[in-house]
Formats: C-alpha cells, structure tokens, sequence
C-alpha cells in the first residue's frame, strides 16, 4: 500500500492547475498555447493515475477511478494543434504545429520557400504556353507579373490579363500569379493571423470541456487529500 500511495503521489505532484487552466479557458483571460501544452501534459497522465487507482481494494478510489473523465481526444486535439516548444505570447506565432492546417503550412513554405513557388510556376507556364522566353519576374511597384516577348503576345492564353507594356515586352498578371504574390508578400501577417484564429476555434472546443476538466480536478484534489491523511496516518 505505501508503493501504491508514493506512486499515486509521484504521479499527482506532476499535475500542471487544470482548475486554473480552465478559468483562463473559459474567460478567454491570459490563455496561452504554454497553457495548452500544460493542460495536455496533465490529462496524460490520468490514464495512469486510472490505472493505479484500479488495483486498489478501496471503495473509495474505486469510486474516484470510476469517476476519472476520458480526455484521450483532448489530449489528441492539443497534440495535433500545439507545437512542443510554444512561444509564451500569441502574438509572435509559431505555436500551431506543423501539419494541422493547411492553409497555415502554405504560408510557412512561402515565407521559407517562396522562390521555388514561383521558378516552378514559370515553368509549368512556359510549357502550357509553348513560350520558352516567359518569365516571371518581380518589382516593388508591379509585384510580380509574367513578362512576355511583344512578337509572342499572340501566343498567350485569354487567363493572362495585361498588367503594363514595356520597351519590347509585355507583362501580364494571372488569378494564380496573383495568389501566389499574396502569400508570399504577406504570408509572415497572414500566417500570424490565422494561427490567431486557430487557437480561437481551439478554445471554443476546450470551452465544451470545461465542465469534465473541472470534475478531474476535483477528483485530482480530493486524491491529493487522501494522500496526504494516508502519508501522515
């Protein structure tokens, strides 16, 4: 009984203010990703505490392992969304893993591998166009634009929409193009906001959990307490 008691205790003293967390939860107030991974950090470790609580004789913990919530998507949730090492403030980014939105992980490529959208662009769009001369080129007054020989203008297709002439050239813009300059000119801005906006949607769904979290840490308070009077019994 006391190896069973120091391993519920040992498992007990690593439990990171679940009560706590789920305040800043619920009132939106100081939640962090620092805070997620704390809280996903404490709700691994019930399914041990379940465990040690199974092979005691003790209706009361048998009671309480009864009682113990399962958080095993939570945890799944917090996993997949937070990054292992979250900055403390939301407002430096960096915090939602790699793989959990798609639309996030483009920004991240652009602003890592912008260049290689656009080589790889310019020529899928030689090939399409049968223009070997086409290229896409970039400055800070046009953006980027696809610059075209005036002699092959009749080559390009009616998606291209002129931008400016030039001396011997033309320049022309496309709706990718276009998307692919949005991404990559503000992908830092984008990327900062839509994790802001993932980790909103992410409280909303630990919103619905409030209730089961602030029974596992009564539960986890009450366990403390019998800990306790059984170490001084």
């Amino acid at each position: 009984q006391i190896m069973l008691r120091d391993s519920i205790n040992d498992q007990l003293n690593r439990f990171n203010g679940i009560e706590r967390i789920s305040g800043r939860i619920a009132y939106g107030t100081n939640f962090t990703p620092r805070d997620c991974l704390a809280l996903k950090n404490s709700l691994e470790l019930l399914p041990n505490v379940k465990l040690l609580l199974e092979a005691t004789k003790s209706s009361k913990l048998k009671n309480l392992y009864e009682e113990v919530p399962d958080f095993s998507d939570v945890v799944s949730l917090l996993s997949n969304a937070i990054s292992d090492n979250p900055p403390a403030l939301l407002s430096n980014g960096g915090y939602i893993r790699e793989g959990y939105n798609k639309e996030l992980d483009d920004y991240h490529f652009a602003m890592s591998d912008g260049k290689k959208w656009i080589i790889d662009l310019e020529q899928i769009e030689r090939e399409k166009t049968g223009i070997k001369n086409l290229k896409i080129a970039f400055n800070k007054v046009f953006g980027y634009y696809i610059e075209v020989n005036k002699s092959l203008a009749k080559n390009v297709p009616l998606t291209y929409q002129r931008k400016q002439t030039v001396a011997n050239n033309e320049r022309y813009i496309t709706e990718e193009l276009k998307n692919l300059e949005e991404k990559i000119l503000g992908a830092e801005e984008n990327a900062k906001k839509l994790e802001q906006r993932l980790f909103a949607e992410l409280r909303n769904n630990l919103i619905s959990y409030i209730p089961a979290l602030q029974k596992a840490s009564k539960i986890i308070s009450e366990l403390d307490c019998l800990v306790g009077l059984a170490t001084i019994a």
